[in-house]
């Protein structure tokens, strides 16, 4: 839960005054809507921040390390329906910039590769439970 305190915050954080007395006052007879018309659910607003988040977040290390794109989002999904963030295989290799693998490159090489690792771990710890990925089979 500590992984999630951030994400859980940071939802509160954006809801307006407004939306959260609504939300408080909030009874079974009594529709909430948000200030543009719309019917307010808690459960489809966290749902769609937690997918903006995690989109935002990815794309951010996709672009930080200059990943794959595709890659980097399909081994997530795997990841996700796997329930790890697995090294085994040449998954992390192909969703990586060419690097050469001797000599003084190879331990810059090896950093960046553990530094993606690691960052993808935090990801995954964070949106584990909260993440569903229907639409990937394995």
């Amino acid at each position: 839960m500590r992984s999630k305190k951030a994400l859980i915050e940071g939802f509160i954080a954006q809801l307006n005054e407004k939306e959260l007395e609504k939300l408080a006052d909030y009874s079974d007879d009594t529709a909430v809507y948000d200030s543009h018309g719309n019917k307010l659910s808690v459960v489809d607003c966290w749902s769609e921040y937690v997918e903006q988040k995690y989109n935002h977040d990815l794309a951010q290390l996709v672009q930080s390390e200059g990943l794959n794109d595709a890659l980097t989002r399909k081994f997530m999904e795997k990841s996700f329906s796997a329930g790890e963030v697995s090294e085994l295989g040449t998954d992390i290799n192909d969703l990586m910039p060419r690097m050469s693998r001797f000599g003084a490159a190879a331990k810059a090489r090896a950093e960046k590769k553990s530094r993606i690792v690691e960052s993808m771990r935090k990801l995954f710890n964070e949106f584990v439970g909260l993440i569903g990925f229907s639409q990937y089979e394995r």
